[in-house]
């Protein structure tokens, strides 16, 4: 079997002397993945999902697992309404958030640029479950988590449903070690735009956020307080 992308980058970083973790090891991958791929797309990404092997396993193997919660996993995906929809990831590339009952939610983080993407991921390193970068680490994510904290709140255009049905390949999962190799990776497959357009659309989403968040709790005081008024009103007229 050919030696898959991550064991290919982690030797060349290894060879060179590159610390695996840290900024210095960031900086590299993602020098290191563009003179490899440029702006070219990753040939035959379905294809790395397909391999038989321990990193892949069904889509309904990921689920119902709460260890899985926090991993990362790439697979070849075909939403049913892809004819409504006005654009779409062929394949995502997740960190799981929660599972459903027919599915699950997690955070594709092919919806920002690289630069975003990064920043975001380095926040969410304070909610790895350890710092070994083993079998065992994961993000201590939830949907709450990302909602109720300020410095998550970029990742929120980012969630996204996905149906088990629907997904089209093996199921990779990414291990904790090459992580930050699959967030420079170009394995984007964005369907009807460019990858450009939706992430302008995606930063411009971040920006507007706070100020929908802020109108929305607004909107929730005031018809609590409403509430209230009505309730006061009512006793008085008893």
């Amino acid at each position: 079997m050919a030696e898959n992308i991550f064991n290919q980058i982690q030797r060349l970083r290894s060879a060179a002397g590159i610390p695996a973790r840290g900024r210095a090891a960031q900086d590299w991958f993602r020098r290191t993945i563009r003179e490899i791929y440029g702006d070219r797309p990753i040939a035959g990404r379905e294809q790395l999902v397909q391999v038989e092997d321990a990193t892949t396993r069904s889509a309904i193997g990921i689920m119902g697992r709460p260890l899985n919660i926090g991993r990362m996993f790439m697979f070849a995906y075909q939403p049913m309404l892809r004819e409504q929809l006005p654009f779409y990831d062929r394949f995502p590339m997740i960190f799981v958030i929660e599972f459903r009952k027919d599915g699950f939610l997690g955070l594709n983080m092919h919806y920002l640029p690289i630069r975003l993407r990064l920043m975001l991921f380095n926040r969410l390193t304070v909610l790895m479950n350890n710092a070994s970068l083993n079998d065992n680490t994961r993000l201590r994510l939830s949907y709450q988590v990302i909602k109720n904290a300020t410095k998550f709140h970029s990742a929120l255009p980012l969630i996204r449903e996905y149906k088990a049905k629907y997904v089209r390949s093996r199921v990779l999962e990414v291990h904790p070690r090459d992580w930050e190799i699959a967030l420079f990776l170009p394995s984007e497959k964005f369907k009807k735009r460019g990858k450009q357009t939706i992430w302008a659309d995606t930063r411009k989403e971040i920006r507007e956020g706070p100020r929908k968040r802020a109108a929305a709790a607004k909107k929730r005081r005031d018809r609590e307080r409403e509430a209230r008024n009505q309730d006061k009103q009512e006793k008085e007229q008893q």
